[in-house]
C-alpha cells in the first residue's frame, strides 16, 4: 500500500491488514510512521515518494525496514 501511494488503505490498516495488532497491538507502535510519512508530504500536493532503503529479519520473527520519503 505504500508503495502503491495508497493512503487510504495506510490509515484503514486495522481492516487492511488485520494480523498486524500483534506487531502493533496499540496504535503507538505504529504512528510513528504516519508522523514521517507525513512530514515527507509538507508543502508537496501528492504523497511523498517511498523508497525502502533497509529490510532486516532477526530470529526469523523481527523484521526492521527503515523507508524514505522524498
Amino acid at each position: 500500500n505504500l508503495q502503491e501511494g495508497d493512503v487510504q488503505a495506510l490509515l484503514d490498516w486495522r481492516k487492511q491488514a488485520p494480523n498486524a495488532v500483534h506487531n502493533h497491538p496499540t496504535s503507538e507502535h505504529f504512528m510513528p510512521f504516519f508522523v514521517a510519512y507525513g512530514a515527507g508530504c509538507v508543502g508537496v500536493d501528492k504523497a511523498a515518494e517511498p523508497t525502502l532503503m533497509h529490510r532486516s529479519t532477526q530470529f526469523d520473527i523481527f523484521t526492521s525496514d527503515i523507508w524514505r520519503f522524498d
